[in-house]
């Protein structure tokens, strides 16, 4: 053997083994569940080629007051590849390691917290989750100064904070988790990694690829069903008869151009606040699409609606929908794109591209402390890229990019035509009825998500449910062949433009 080929075959075999720490890392966890967080686990993934023996290795973590709850991974334990490892509360499906509570709020705290996985103290892998909270990504945040090689494996972190709800039943399963998009794929950015998913604690994380979201068939089904194949933060996807008010739909409004008297819900009827919901489907790549009918109410909100965040009423109250290729948070923090909410820095954990429409209600005259004299019924088409403040003059940088904006307030309350698709390189372009926008991103995974955040005071009106508008949306028919024909022989208009008044496209 020549000297340079024994070089070169020792270099491919130290490189295999630097790499191979990175074998093993953090595929899925829950640190915020209901209750007395009894579903919280960590799912370890080994995404090399051979066994890795993780017996004596730790899994622990730290925020800005110390060294969190850390496990010892039990001597001997071995993830073949292409397994998983799960540490986790008792009766969590598929557990390997079982951890008992470290106090009220679990084991893993429910704040700004690291996940530090290590072997004989040399970091394996890291996690970063609630990263808004603090003024800077990492070196201000609510998990303190990170170490150097922590930060060099999370990027940005997980931005937003998130929660699931608790299945009933046995074993204990959540409605959500945080979780890679595809097993064991580590970019070393956690907002590109990681999002909002359906819980399989000891299983593939995407079952189900696809390179389009199309929403299910609800033509038949019974009106206020549950939506399966859905991560949620507080309450499932329902189906509704838009025309007929129910505890989802707060106020009748026209059925949707394509559909048989059903359309889908997002939001928490049951209080205020946020709910923001995923699909199980995974885009794992950047080539991803979504085509549907939403409906955006435009009247504007009252002056009596105000801010539910400031409890001295100096606020007007606000509405946010997103819909978008991506992640979402679970909470749908708020996001403050125009400056009119009055939020100066915000939680939301959107990542990827999506449309959001923020809606403002006009500020009451005695209340001198409002952003404006006007209303904002504004759309935004942004790239939200890995996460961050998407607050307009926060005191953190603000992360998103505005690729476009539509004022609502020239439009009628009506169905209109949604859409953002985006090819394997990244280039991309979103519709607005029988408007289109090109964009790129470098968006490398994700998935369908919404989110609705109703911002309207409880106290200062009662029937807020009657003004307010939760996600909505409607599939989008494929055309019959004669359609087809006709739109292809250009003698078919797809859209159908009224003056001042909402375009449906077809």
């Amino acid at each position: 053997m020549n000297r340079l080929l024994c070089c070169v075959l020792i270099g491919v075999v130290f490189g295999l083994r630097a790499n191979a720490r990175a074998d093993v890392v953090i595929n899925e966890f829950v640190y915020d569940d209901g209750s007395t967080d009894d579903r919280e686990f960590v799912e370890l993934y080994n995404n090399g080629l051979s066994p890795a023996g993780i017996g004596g290795w730790t899994l622990g973590g730290q925020d800005q007051v110390g060294p969190n709850s850390t496990v010892t991974i039990t001597a001997g334990a071995t993830i073949n590849p292409g397994g998983f490892y799960v540490i986790g509360r008792t009766g969590v499906p598929n557990v390997n390691q079982i951890v008992t509570a470290a106090g009220a709020a679990g084991f893993w705290e429910n704040d700004s917290e690291t996940l530090e996985l290590r072997n004989a103290g040399v970091l394996q892998d890291a996690v970063v989750y609630e990263s808004n909270k603090g003024n800077t990504y990492q070196n201000n945040g609510g998990h303190g100064v990170l170490p150097a090689d922590v930060a060099a494996q999370v990027g940005p972190g997980i931005w937003g904070n998130n929660q699931s709800v608790d299945l009933p039943g046995t074993p204990l399963l959540s409605s959500a988790s945080l979780a890679r998009y595809v097993d064991g794929r580590d970019t070393n950015n956690n907002g590109r990694d990681f999002g909002f998913r359906t819980s399989t604690p000891g299983a593939p994380n995407s079952p189900v690829t696809v390179t389009q979201y199309t929403p299910p068939d609800i033509s038949s089904t019974p009106v206020g069903t549950e939506l399966p194949n859905f991560a949620y933060c507080f309450t499932a996807p329902h189906v509704i008869d838009p025309s007929i008010a129910d505890a989802y739909n707060p106020n009748p409004i026209p059925h949707a151009p394509s559909s048989a008297n059903r359309a889908i819900v997002v939001g928490d009827s049951t209080s205020d606040g946020g709910n923001g919901v995923s699909a199980s489907q995974t885009f794992a790549t950047s080539q991803s699409k979504f085509d549907l009918y939403t409906y955006f109410d435009t009247r504007p909100l009252p002056t009596t609606a105000t801010n539910a965040t400031v409890p001295t009423n100096q606020l007007p109250g606000s509405e946010m929908t997103i819909y978008g290729i991506g992640g979402i948070d679970g909470l749908a923090g708020l996001t403050d794109i125009g400056g009119h909410v009055g939020v100066p820095d915000t939680a939301n954990g959107t990542t990827g591209v999506a449309w959001v429409y923020e809606k403002v209600g006009l500020p009451n005259p005695n209340n001198p402390m409002g952003p404006g004299n006007l209303p904002s019924e504004m759309l935004y088409l942004v790239d939200a890229k890995d996460g961050g403040d998407a607050g307009l003059g926060g005191t953190r940088p603000i992360a998103w990019n505005v690729l476009a904006s539509i004022d609502l307030s020239n439009f009628s309350s009506n169905w209109f035509h949604l859409g953002i698709n985006i090819d394997a390189l990244g280039n991309g372009v979103a519709q607005f009825g029988n408007q289109f926008f090109n964009f790129v991103t470098a968006q490398q995974a994700g998935a369908f998500s919404v989110a609705y955040y109703n911002n309207i005071d409880s106290f200062s009106v009662p029937d807020r449910m009657s003004i307010a508008r939760p996600a909505t949306f409607a599939a989008v028919p494929e055309p019959t062949t004669a359609v087809l024909g006709l739109l292809l022989a250009g003698s078919l208009s797809i859209c159908r433009p009224r003056r001042n008044k909402s375009e449906i496209c077809r």
